[in-house]
């Protein structure tokens, strides 16, 4: 039994006892770890998970009416379920069951009352940093002021670059509950059977996130970030020990809530095995 769900019931702590197989038939675990989560976190991460795996959408529901929508869409695990019950519970909507095998699950808003209440309530305190979650958000701002289905046929081709000129905050104070939703969505545990285990996370057209990442973990650039200008992609990996258990350090503050905490903590484990 790798999660206990028990504790997911509840919206302000969260219990993971984990037990990994390791190289050589090793078997590893890890005491329990208890977080206090609080609702200020929740939303913040949150924030970091639409910006990666979110989606906001405006739609022409009927002749006369626009449809407006956030969600999130995951993988149907224990482990996101009870993430999604504690983002329902501290920024509000539903979270079902999704897809025609029931292989994915989703967390929804999808009311324009509700859609409001949470860009004042959230997204006023903690603006996306993601380009495209930044104009849609704009986009949604403005149909709901102008509640006007004419306007939005007009303007929807816009919807992907209504905000304009792209002005990032210098250091928001929300950056490690955001950092650590980001990764949710985003980052990559990698293990290898040399050791030679790393972080890594990939992005297309948005290499500002990844030096908020670089930055906040006092990552070398030289050596780090590679960008890829002919596709758009910015990889940013990480091998140093030091940088490694800087990064574990953060997630001991600010944890990950849904399945990577899972390869999270098997990974952390390795990593701390290696300076042994």
């Amino acid at each position: 039994k790798m999660l206990n769900m028990d504790f997911y019931s509840s919206p302000l702590s969260l219990f993971l006892p984990f037990t990994f197989n390791l190289a050589r038939n090793q078997k590893v675990q890890s005491p329990p770890i208890y977080f206090m989560i609080t609702p200020k976190y929740v939303q913040q991460f949150w924030v970091g998970l639409m910006d990666g795996d979110g989606s906001i959408q405006v739609n022409h529901n009927a002749p006369s009416s626009i449809g407006l929508r956030m969600t999130i869409k995951l993988k149907d695990t224990p482990a996101n379920r009870g993430m999604l019950n504690i983002i329902a519970e501290h920024v509000g909507g539903k979270h079902r069951p999704d897809g025609s095998k029931g292989e994915f699950y989703r967390w929804v808003v999808d009311s324009q009352i509700r859609c409001n209440e949470i860009i004042t309530r959230i997204y006023d305190v903690y603006p996306p940093l993601h380009k495209r979650m930044v104009n849609k958000l704009a986009f949604m701002r403005e149909c709901i002021r102008t509640n006007d289905h004419v306007w939005f046929m007009k303007n929807r081709e816009h919807m992907n670059t209504y905000a304009g000129s792209f002005i990032l905050p210098s250091n928001p104070i929300y950056l490690p509950a955001w950092i650590s939703g980001f990764i949710e969505a985003e980052g990559s545990f990698n293990t290898r059977s040399n050791g030679n285990h790393s972080f890594s996370i990939t992005q297309k057209d948005n290499p500002h996130l990844l030096h908020y990442i670089r930055d906040y973990f006092m990552i070398s650039p030289p050596v780090s970030l590679h960008e890829t200008q002919s596709k758009g992609l910015s990889r940013l990996e990480v091998y140093e020990q030091a940088t490694l258990l800087r990064i574990i350090n953060h997630f001991d503050k600010y944890p990950l809530l849904g399945d990577k905490a899972i390869s999270f903590a098997k990974w952390a484990e390795l990593v701390k095995l290696r300076t042994k």
